[in-house]
């Protein structure tokens, strides 16, 4: 339902605070399953629009990238919004949050499509994400999806798992995308500037790396990613960085 509503608000436009793996806690009854979690919030967290308008701008340059590669003829435009893979990437600093700040400040995210790049806006949105609402009132902070696994873990635990494992499961989810995005945008770029680049195997994994994006947007509110469709794609509004993570956005 959101990959059908995102594409229709994007067919007219031309086109880090890490948290500990929660993997490995309770192995045998993750809150994860194969990409779903089985406990959801009520509420989702939110950040300020403004910080979602790179990742935004990231996916309607990643729609329009799907459409140049449906014709041959079009590979060299192509090559101008995803360039080649930088195997000796200066911004591959020791701190992963200075490096996400350095390509955030180099590349403008509406006409530069790289697989770091939608990393760091990304993660310039999870950083941002602000649980004090579902905080306040635990109680009925979130609902589980799988009726059955509940029973089990709260015989197996003696209760359900706390709110602090929750949001890192729901960190956790999000990571999870994140990387397959950034991952299958470094393969599309590859086999992009291959000798023998397959144009079916390039359009294939640019419309994977779409859906997993839908996936990872699916899980912010759908008001806020349409406001910052509206921003990034009409306004050509551009977020502001700070230099440091550790400071916050600055709206």
């Amino acid at each position: 339902r959101r990959q059908l509503l995102l594409s229709q608000i994007m067919s007219p436009v031309a086109c880090l605070i890490l948290m500990p793996s929660y993997a490995e806690a309770d192995e045998a009854m993750p809150l994860v399953a194969d990409g779903d979690q089985r406990i959801v919030f009520q509420k989702k967290p939110t950040a300020p629009v403004g910080a979602l308008i790179p990742a935004v701008q990231q996916r309607l340059l990643l729609q329009a990238a799907i459409d140049y590669s449906t014709n041959s003829n079009n590979k060299e435009k192509l090559k101008l919004m995803l360039p080649p893979l930088d195997d000796d990437n200066p911004f591959m600093l020791r701190n992963k949050k200075d490096r996400d700040v350095k390509i955030l400040q180099q590349y403008n995210a509406a006409y530069v499509l790289k697989g770091d790049m939608t990393r760091a806006a990304m993660n310039l949105y999870t950083t941002n994400l602000n649980y004090n609402q579902i905080l306040t009132n635990p109680e009925s902070a979130f609902t589980v999806t799988d009726p059955d696994w509940k029973k089990s873990y709260i015989r197996a635990n003696d209760g359900l798992p706390t709110l602090t494992r929750v949001i890192g499961a729901d960190l956790e989810l999000r990571y999870l995308y994140r990387n397959a995005v950034q991952e299958t945008l470094d393969d599309a770029a590859a086999e992009l500037y291959a000798d023998d680049c397959d144009g079916a195997e390039l359009k294939r994994l640019l419309q994977d790396a779409a859906v997993t994006y839908d996936a990872w947007l699916d899980r912010i509110r759908l008001e806020d990613v349409r406001d910052a469709v509206s921003s990034a794609a009409v306004k050509g509004e551009k977020a502001r960085v700070c230099e440091s993570f550790a400071a916050g956005f600055i709206p």
